[in-house]
């Protein structure tokens, strides 16, 4: 009897471990995940709905050219960090109002624009904004994204194109595969922390030039228009900065408007003409030299500090124009620490000195004759004793 028992029970468990393999295959099913362990092309045109499959790390996938993988609703693909899809065919990724298939890139993909996500596919890449306490950027920049389907931000002033701003402490974003994305850089040291209305006023006067601080996308400077960086998202990747090592190489360069006119030259402290461009905060020198043909009117010139780069209603009434103060031992004037873009205006009557001359001696000469006529008529007033 004891040998039967021995029997049935080494039955038992031989029986038992003959299921093993069938119980994890359906645990792993039940998952319903497949991960790729080796590099490969895929064989089948069509994924599973429901199901994700992973590329992870150090393995590469290919669509062979001439292939189209097809990613159904609710099915997901996922390129992981450090893994590769190549698309050589296409990747068509399906979708509907109410459920879509999932493209998902957090590594590297090469062909991106053989992807056809349609109008309800999802394909998206990662893009990682990095700490700015690990970049020494605290309290130095904020960042924000956005993406544009067409590249034109002026053409998405819509609800859809919204910049976001991303943590101080860093964070991971998905952006639609082959869009655009922006980025803003903006500079607030020195500035007011405060609310973001007050910051944006702030923002349109400060002293550091956004333009300067770039923004690179794997290791790749990202092009600076319009007030941010801007590049089309084609594969994930990790966002850098610039390092902030020395103020001066941020600071705004403002425009200062040389104004030139008859009888008169305006030129920079260092010779410059038409305009000058002098780093924010920095001092500026001029002079105003006057044609040897204009010394007289020279003489009541005035030279005034206008607000703003290009003015064109000259108004010395308003709190907005500095008259300068009169030239040192030299001839030239000085602003002591420029702040935003200026026009140097003279303001004189441009005449001719032999035509002043010529004027002048007509004046006299009228003059000359009031005073003949009047001498006349005292003489006529004194021979009738009129007059006292």
């Amino acid at each position: 009897m004891k040998t039967k028992k021995t029997i049935s029970v080494i039955l038992a468990l031989i029986m038992l471990l003959s299921c093993c393999p069938v119980l994890l295959g359906m645990a792993f099913a039940a998952d319903n995940i497949v991960t790729f362990t080796e590099s490969g092309d895929f064989e089948e045109d069509n994924l599973r709905s429901g199901w994700t499959y992973v590329i992870p790390k150090d393995v590469i996938m290919t669509v062979p050219s001439g292939f189209s993988l097809h990613i159904p609703l609710n099915g997901v693909l996922k390129v992981e960090k450090g893994g590769k899809l190549i698309v050589n065919g296409q990747v068509i990724v399906a979708g509907d109002a109410s459920s879509y298939g999932s493209l998902i890139v957090d590594g590297t993909i090469v062909n991106s624009e053989k992807v056809a996500p349609g109008d309800y596919g999802r394909a998206v890449l990662q893009i990682r904004f990095p700490s700015l306490v690990n970049e020494g950027l605290k309290d130095i920049i904020r960042v924000w994204y956005a993406t544009s389907k067409s590249g034109n931000a002026y053409e998405n002033l819509t609800p859809d194109f919204t910049y976001v701003r991303i943590n101080d402490d860093g964070q991971n974003v998905y952006v639609p595969m082959n869009q655009f994305l922006y980025v803003k850089a903006e500079i607030i040291k020195d500035g007011p922390i405060q609310d973001e209305p007050a910051l944006t006023q702030w923002l349109k006067a400060k002293k550091w030039d956004d333009s300067k601080m770039n923004v690179y996308l794997n290791s790749v400077s990202i092009p600076y228009a319009a007030e941010s960086h801007r590049v089309q998202a084609v594969s994930a990747g990790d966002i850098t900065y610039s390092p902030w090592t020395v103020d001066d190489n941020f600071l705004k360069m403002c425009r200062i408007l040389l104004n030139s006119g008859t009888g008169y030259t305006v030129y920079g402290r260092d010779g410059e003409e038409g305009t000058a461009e002098i780093k924010w905060g920095k001092p500026f020198t001029f002079r105003v030299e006057f044609d040897d043909d204009y010394q007289m009117s020279a003489t009541t010139a005035d030279v005034y500090i206008y607000n703003g780069y290009g003015v064109v209603n000259y108004d010395t009434d308003t709190s907005e124009t500095t008259l300068a103060s009169k030239p040192d031992a030299s001839g030239y004037y000085t602003i002591p620490a420029v702040q935003g873009d200026y026009t140097i205006y003279v303001n004189m009557l441009a005449i001719p000195d032999d035509k002043v001359t010529q004027i002048g001696g007509i004046l006299q000469t009228v003059r000359s004759v009031f005073e003949m006529i009047i001498n006349f008529f005292r003489q006529i007033a004194n021979i009738f004793g009129i007059g006292g």
